[in-house]
């Protein structure tokens, strides 16, 4: 029998290349997205990685039954239709999202040579144009503090939320862990460094301090000292920590349902912030400045689907017509 001698440098790259090869155990959807999450949530913020890792078990546990190199489009898009259908659009593109990223990870990884994603498209959301009135939002602000029968523990720090929401323009985020540190009264202003433009403009936002705004900040520090609470946090729970954004949400939500208004979300506010400012007489580059938007195509979306357009066009019905009179 012939007898062959490879020698030690073809065995050194022989074990290289298995080295770089993928390990075909690792090409299941559990581990493999696991192994994807290592590098994609570092970077990202804490509620970012949250929502990330929360749309990755469950895209985990849908294709549980294949490979990475097996996931077709049109498994893709059944998986995506559970969402189209019920209308939340903006749902089924957030998942597009995020599976798109995981395959395109696969693709360097070698698991596959294209991504299935792609070849998917959704239908454009319809842009939200609600615009909460001042009755609306005293109504709702007025139920976050319960009802009759069952006072909120949480209505009096829920009303301050929802009122620098409003006042400020800020996200939820940024008001939600907004701390004591970044209300700077020696200037008169709070410093925000908005978390959505974090990684692309990196925007800072200072906001003044006007009387109104004061007034809701000294309405949060006697809550504080009634409460005989201490917390680095200007909205916080009753043990000091800030709210989730699921524990604000569901107070909004469930102050909402006690009034008879629909369709009126946390959200709105920041919009509701903008649309007054414009009708106030305030600039969309003031504006602009306030929202922390990169662009000014942005702001006059948010201020021009809110407001209704007023015409004055001012004619006279034509001659004929008055002479039939």
């Amino acid at each position: 029998m012939a007898q062959f001698n490879f020698g030690a440098n073809t065995l050194y790259n022989a074990l290289s290349t298995l080295e770089q090869t993928p390990d075909i155990r690792q090409d299941d959807i559990r581990t493999a997205i696991k192994e994807w999450l290592k590098i994609a949530l570092p970077g990202l913020s804490a509620s970012e990685q949250k929502d990330v890792t929360r749309m990755a078990d469950i895209i985990r546990h849908s294709f549980d039954d294949f490979r990475v190199g097996e996931v077709q489009a049109r498994h893709c898009l059944t998986f995506l239709n559970q969402w189209v259908l019920d209308g939340k659009l903006r749902t089924a593109q957030r998942y597009r999202a995020v599976i798109g990223k995981f395959f395109r990870w696969a693709i360097v990884q070698g698991y596959r040579q294209d991504n299935p994603v792609d070849p998917i498209r959704l239908k454009t959301p319809v842009s939200r144009d609600r615009y909460i009135t001042d009755d609306e939002f005293a109504a709702i602000r007025a139920k976050l503090l319960g009802t009759d029968n069952h006072m909120a523990a949480s209505g009096e720090m829920m009303q301050i939320f929802v009122d620098l929401l409003y006042l400020t323009g800020q996200r939820g985020t940024e008001i939600r862990l907004l701390r004591w540190s970044q209300v700077d009264e020696e200037t008169g202003v709070i410093h925000f460094k908005p978390t959505k433009t974090a990684k692309s403009s990196g925007a800072k936002v200072e906001i003044t301090i006007t009387p109104a705004i004061a007034e809701v900040l000294a309405r949060a520090k006697a809550l504080v000292k009634a409460k005989a609470r201490i917390s680095p946090y200007v909205i916080h729970n009753l043990e000091g920590s800030p709210y989730t954004a699921h524990g604000v949400g569901t107070a909004w939500e469930r102050a909402r349902k006690r009034t008879d208004i629909e369709n009126a979300t946390l959200k709105d506010l920041r919009a509701k912030h903008a649309t007054d400012a414009r009708i106030a007489g305030y600039s969309e580059a003031e504006i602009q400045d306030a929202l922390a938007h990169e662009d000014s195509g942005t702001t006059r979306i948010y201020i021009k689907q809110r407001m209704a357009r007023v015409s004055k066009v001012e004619l006279s019905l034509p001659k004929d017509v008055k002479k039939a009179k």
